[in-house]
Formats: C-alpha cells, sequence, structure tokens
C-alpha cells in the first residue's frame, strides 16, 4: 500500500479569523484591581489626607492624562514610590481609584461631591461623564440650580445642558410656582433659556413681563453679563433679553420707567439681582 501522506497543520487550515476573548481585558484588570488590594507588584503610593493607597502607574497613566503626564515626563514625581495628592480626599481618590480599576462606581449624595473633585482634578474624564448622568437623573425642580453650579464649576457640559434643558421645559410653572427663584438665577443661565427655540410655553410678552424689568435693572447696575452689550449713551438704550429698550440716559437709580410692566410689582429698588455669570 502507497504510503498516505501526513499533512502538516499549516496545510489542513485554509484562512485567517480575528478571534476574540469576551473575558481576557476583564479578567486581566480583575486580577491587577486584586494586586492593587494585596498590595503586590505594585510600584506607586498616592497619598491623600495621610491615607495611603497603592496602585500600578501604568493602570493610573492609562486612564488619567494628569497620571500619564506625572509619570511620563521629567517630574519628581515620575522617580518616585510615593505621591502627595492635593485637592482631593481620601474618599474621592478611594472612589475614583476603584472606578480606574474596575470601570465602575457606586455614585451617591454622600460621595458625589468628593469623586468631582477628585476626577476633574485627576482628569478622569470617563469618571466625570458617568457623574453627569447621575447627576442628570437626579434633577428635579428643587436641585436644579445647585447642580448647575456643579456643573459649571466642574465643567459637566452634559450637565450644564441639561439644566437649560429642564428649564426650557419647566420655566412657566416656575415663574407660577416660585417666580422669585426663576428671578434670581444666574443670568447667563436665564439667557440661555430664554434665547431657547423651544421655549413654547411662554409668548414673547409673558417673557418680558416676568424677566425682562429685572434684567433691565442688571443692565443699569452694569451687571455685565458676556454676551450683553454694554450701554449706549448714544441712543440711551441697552438691549435686554432681545428686546430694545430705552432706559434714562442719567442716573443709576430712575423712577420706573414707563415701558415697564404694571403690576409686577417691582421697582428698579425691589427687584432682586441675579448673581453675576459663573466665570468659565
Amino acid at each position: 500500500m502507497p504510503s498516505e501522506r501526513c499533512l502538516s497543520i499549516q496545510e489542513m487550515l485554509t484562512g485567517q479569523r480575528l478571534c476574540h476573548s469576551e473575558s481576557h481585558n476583564d479578567s486581566v484588570l480583575a486580577a491587577l484591581n486584586q494586586q492593587r488590594s494585596d498590595g503586590i507588584l505594585c510600584d506607586i503610593t498616592l497619598i491623600a489626607e495621610e491615607q495611603k493607597f497603592h496602585a500600578h502607574k501604568a493602570v493610573l497613566a492609562a486612564c488619567s492624562d494628569y497620571f500619564r503626564a506625572m509619570f511620563s515626563l521629567c517630574m519628581v514625581e515620575s522617580g518616585a514610590d510615593e505621591v502627595n495628592l492635593h485637592g482631593v480626599t481620601s474618599l474621592g481618590l478611594k472612589q475614583a481609584l476603584e472606578f480606574a480599576y474596575t470601570g465602575q462606581i457606586l455614585l451617591e449624595p454622600g460621595v458625589i461631591q468628593d469623586v468631582l473633585a477628585a476626577g476633574s482634578h485627576l482628569q478622569l474624564l470617563e469618571l466625570l461623564n458617568l457623574c453627569s448622568h447621575y447627576l442628570i437623573q437626579e434633577l428635579n425642580s428643587f436641585n436644579y440650580l445647585d447642580l448647575y453650579r456643579l456643573a459649571d464649576l466642574f465643567n459637566l457640559t452634559l450637565l450644564e445642558k441639561a439644566v437649560i434643558d429642564f428649564l426650557v421645559k419647566h420655566l412657566s410653572e416656575l415663574l407660577k410656582s416660585r417666580p422669585e427663584e426663576v428671578l434670581t438665577l444666574p443670568y447667563c443661565l436665564l439667557q440661555e433659556v430664554l434665547k431657547s427655540d423651544r421655549l413654547t410655553s411662554l409668548s414673547e410678552e409673558q417673557i418680558w413681563q416676568k424677566c425682562g424689568i429685572c434684567a433691565a435693572f442688571c443692565a443699569l447696575r452694569g451687571d455685565w453679563c458676556p454676551g450683553l452689550p454694554q450701554w449706549d449713551d448714544k441712543t440711551a438704550s441697552c438691549e435686554v433679553v432681545g428686546t430694545q429698550l430705552p432706559l434714562p440716559v442719567h442716573g443709576r437709580a430712575p423712577a420706573i420707567h414707563p415701558l415697564w410692566p404694571n403690576g409686577c410689582g417691582y421697582s428698579p429698588y425691589s427687584c432682586p439681582v441675579p448673581p453675576p455669570c459663573p466665570s468659565k
């Protein structure tokens, strides 16, 4: 009998295919997290509020531009075994490291401020993104202003847009239930809401009656906001919330102007002055 030819494995296979493990990434990250918990094979110790946390430089640099710059550039910390972190709390750093090594985080009212501060300071952008989504889900008519301030403080553009969209949708009912609160909104926030094309619950006349008077007084007081023209002495007018409102040329505290709506219950002496726009 003729001898059978023995085919090599290379000759038996005909093509190439990209094979992917569903569990490899998670298992490697889980192993690194276990090493961190056990304090073995770690090459950096982070210190916040005198509390020490073991970690891997490679993991930190992979998810944070802050740590990438610290460990890869010619900085003092690049060769250090321990790094003191200022501007973050121990609670915030603990939560940030949990996220860096697991990709998940348990957010709740008691930790959100610390997590935001740590995520912002350490430039953990994906963590800040998760915080934004958490806060958006918590957004309501009682906390929208506080959340707007958080959005401005930590540059959370998603949250800021959500607050604006919330006010556009609910401005009419807020003006009915808590008008004084609306009139003390940061001026830039109020401006973004009033110029929205989706603000259909109020007519232009209602917008002017509710908000224009306060805007005019702020203009007289010199509480300017980026995007609003300065006082024009030649025309003795100032453009306020899209309306050209004639104003007296002289005097910082004029009598009630005849164009201001009657019966609003406000005067230049009683109108609450909105706080200045948060600095960007």
